[in-house]
Formats: structure tokens, C-alpha cells, sequence
């Protein structure tokens, strides 16, 4: 798995929502997925979550396990000390910021739709130079001309 796939998964609410609640059991709802930065920081800016009653505005930072935090040496870095939530496919350790806080962190591992998952483990693991190949022939023959 791939990071990349988990800010799409993010980006586009596809994953389960029902009775999302944090690794510490918090209850948390998602109100704004922030703006995807393709710059250095955490992935998505500006978010907008509310956990239990009280909503936070911040930043979300994505990871494949919650130990690539300090792999990436996020814990020595200012500019994640504003991370509101932790996104992770496998909460693997408990992390912290730069400043002594540890942000709430939501694990996905048990939330992501299994077609999505089987769709791009296929993707990934084929052996042609063009991902979709295996897909192209799944294509509407009107919509392939009006593509070509």
C-alpha cells in the first residue's frame, strides 16, 4: 500500500463512516477534508473534523503504519505541530509532535471497502507498463472512439 492511495481514499470519503471513532475511542465525525498540499507539510491543510463535541480546524497527516511519523522525523518538525488528526491504514505506535502533543489518529485498516482494496492491490501488482491495461477492455466501445 502505497501513501498516495490513502490520500485519494481520504480526499474522496471512501471508506466506512459509521460510528467512526478514533484508536482512543473517541467519537469523531468529518466535516471538511482540508486542501490537498502537494508542498512540504502534512498532506491536507486546513481540515475540518469534530471530535466528541468540540470541532478542531488543523491538519491531517497520512501514513501507511503510524511509525512512518517518525520515520519521516515528523516528531523534530514545527510544521506538524498543527496536525489535528493522524491517518493511518495500521496504527502500528503512538507518536507525538514536535512539541509534546499526540494527535488523535484514525486507523482505516477495518474501514476501507474490500472492491477498492482487491481493485488496486490488481492494479499494483500487474506486470504491464500501463496500469489500467487490464481494464481497457471493461471500456464502452462508444466511449473508447469518443475518447480516441
Amino acid at each position: 500500500m502505497k501513501e498516495d492511495f490513502l490520500h485519494y481514499i481520504w480526499k474522496n470519503q471512501l471508506f466506512n463512516k459509521a460510528d467512526l471513532r478514533t484508536v482512543n475511542g473517541e467519537r469523531i465525525s468529518i466535516i471538511d477534508v482540508g486542501n490537498h498540499n502537494t508542498n512540504a507539510g502534512p498532506d491536507f491543510l486546513n481540515a475540518k473534523i469534530k471530535i466528541e463535541n468540540l470541532t478542531w480546524v488543523g491538519n491531517v497527516e497520512i501514513h501507511v503504519n503510524s511509525s512512518d511519523w517518525i520515520r519521516h522525523k515528523h516528531q523534530n518538525d514545527k510544521a506538524y505541530n498543527n496536525v489535528i488528526l493522524h491517518l493511518v491504514y495500521n496504527d502500528d505506535k503512538v507518536i507525538d509532535t514536535e512539541r509534546g502533543d499526540i494527535p488523535q489518529t484514525l486507523e482505516l485498516s477495518n474501514r476501507l471497502d474490500i472492491d477498492i482494496l482487491t481493485k488496486y492491490k490488481k492494479i499494483f501488482n500487474q506486470k504491464e507498463s500501463v496500469l489500467c491495461t487490464a481494464y481497457l477492455s471493461s471500456i464502452d466501445d462508444k466511449l473508447w472512439k469518443e475518447t480516441l
